[in-house]
């Protein structure tokens, strides 16, 4: 089957209520970032599309295929189930760069200034580590380049 396209049709959330977005459409080659606070549902929704759901799961979401339901052969053998990589590793944040990081980060838990937030929690941790973090570097590039640069343990 060629896939170009999985849809997700709203369920409820954990109180019953329906869900705001009535459907997501994810197009071929897409990539998707599913961000949240704990709690609000991103593994079950990662759940519902790796099982291709179809109201049968506690959410009660429908997954569908070019607009279709799927084929039985793909419920019946998950081992069928054309779709590559779900995951929830979330090493692609690391390559951010810091200031998208933390914006990321201040915008998901509800800042409704995020640039304050960004800038205040650098200049805290400026503080603790006694030198200046460049905004623009990827997150990884942090405690690899510190310990390079750094004979002395970190201090707490």
């Amino acid at each position: 089957m060629d896939i170009r396209r999985i849809s997700v049709i709203a369920g409820q959330g954990r109180s019953g209520r329906t869900e705001p977005l009535p459907r997501l459409d994810l197009e071929m080659g897409q990539v998707l970032s599913i961000v949240g606070a704990t709690g609000l549902g991103k593994t079950a929704l990662i759940n519902d599309i790796a099982l291709l759901a179809n109201r049968n799961t506690p959410s009660g979401r429908r997954v569908l295929l070019n607009d279709a339901v799927p084929p039985e052969a793909f419920i019946d053998g998950p081992a069928c189930i054309p779709i590559a990589l779900i995951t929830q590793h979330t090493t692609l944040l690391s390559d951010l760069p810091v200031h998208r990081f933390l914006t990321t980060h201040a915008c998901v838990r509800g800042a409704s200034r995020p640039e304050v937030v960004v800038a205040e929690t650098i200049e805290f941790a400026n503080q603790l580590t006694g030198e200046p973090i460049i905004l623009d570097a990827a997150m990884t590039e942090l405690s690899a380049a510190r310990r390079a640069r750094s004979s002395s343990p970190t201090r707490w």
